[in-house]
């Protein structure tokens, strides 16, 4: 594979670990004191294989599947345990496999491509805002306190276009 979908060459190797398949998505976290205290699930659209660009998202999906929530919440728990991560915003993004949720990439920062956009819109927290308040050890309880589960019951989405998907 050598170039995006965007037409970005791709000129050194690389060594895949593992191939993964199945649908993406991603899990903004707020952690405090060792403790995830909200997560909101964001839903990634891909460009076909082998690429895998993402070329959009989507917030305001639930979990398949309460299990499905257990299993992502523990696995971020365990990242949070492993990295000693006391407070921050985590961007933890997976697919969901035949054999279970794999986790392809973890970082602690607010999630781009408009992520914290989608999330703010669908939830009224902003990442942004939670991180500073992290970052100057504030309690982040206030600007969680505006989070609506419900919100107004739509989904926020944003699609990338790109010259070889303009006709889509």
């Amino acid at each position: 594979h050598s170039k995006s979908c965007s037409g970005a060459a791709f000129s050194g190797n690389g060594w895949l670990e593992e191939a993964v398949f199945g649908p993406e998505y991603s899990v903004e976290c707020v952690v405090q004191r060792g403790e995830i205290m909200a997560m909101f699930l964001t839903s990634k659209f891909l460009s076909p294989y082998p690429a895998c660009d993402e070329i959009g998202h989507m917030s305001g999906e639930l979990f398949a599947s309460t299990e499905l929530q257990h299993t992502v919440s523990d696995a971020v728990r365990r990242i949070v345990r492993a990295w000693r991560l006391h407070s921050g915003v985590l961007h933890v993004e997976f697919k969901i496999c035949k054999d279970g949720v794999k986790v392809i990439e973890a970082a602690c920062r607010v999630g781009g491509d408009m992520i914290s956009a989608l999330v703010e819109s669908r939830y009224g927290v902003s990442l942004e805002e939670c991180l500073v308040l992290l970052r100057c050890r504030q309690d982040v309880r206030p600007a969680l306190s505006r989070k609506s589960q419900a919100g107004d019951g739509s989904l926020y989405g944003i699609c990338y276009l790109f010259s070889e998907n303009l006709e889509a």
